[in-house]
């Protein structure tokens, strides 16, 4: 169901008829009041990383902390307009994607643009974490829009592997794992080759 027929059901008709035909965005101070949210968060990031942190930091190494504190620095949430552009960027996106793959039910792509980094790069400080969590942009492009994907090794470079990602139609992930399955059959299991040398 789309957001012109829930939108009445929680702001009212009149409202939402305002938003909708004049485009007017409505305020944080309004969509609480009017019920569209529950509350509303000063800081964005801060309430991300308070989901996750207390585990991160009782679980995690000195390591894995020390990358997450990273990518907390780096990866700053859109907020208020912006949220709001890459939330519509998001739908046209998922639009043009939805209508390719009606014809190509399944897309093949690189897992990373470059050959792979070493195994331990996101452990070599702030531009290692960098590096690793930045380059996997063709995974989470697919995440972002909610896109079935599987990422298989299909071959090495310098004796690191080379992965390529199948991503598929929203809930049909049998046919990406029988051809992430295919892959394998064709190229052989990576982590027994890796594991000979």
């Amino acid at each position: 169901m789309g957001a012109c027929a829930i939108l009445p059901r929680i702001i009212g008709h009149g409202r939402a008829a305002e938003l909708l035909f004049t485009g007017r965005a409505m305020s944080a101070n309004e969509g609480l009041a009017w019920g569209f949210f529950s509350r509303i968060c000063d800081d964005v990031q801060a309430e991300a990383k308070a989901l996750m942190d207390g585990d991160v930091r009782k679980y995690g190494s000195k390591t894995v902390v020390a990358i997450f504190d990273e990518y907390y620095r780096y990866f700053q949430p859109f907020e208020g307009l912006d949220f709001l552009k890459a939330m519509a960027d998001r739908n046209r996106f998922i639009r043009a994607w939805t209508t390719f793959m009606a014809d190509y039910p399944l897309v093949l792509t690189p897992f990373l643009p470059a050959p792979i980094f070493t195994w331990n790069r996101d452990e070599q400080g702030a531009e290692g974490v960098r590096e690793v969590l930045g380059s996997a942009l063709y995974s989470y492009a697919m995440n972002f829009m909610g896109l079935p994907a599987a990422v298989v090794p299909a071959n090495e470079n310098d004796g690191q592997p080379v992965g390529v990602q199948i991503v598929g139609r929203r809930f049909r992930e049998d046919m990406i794992l029988d051809a992430a399955e295919a892959v394998e059959r064709s190229v052989g299991v990576m982590a027994e080759r890796l594991w000979r040398r």
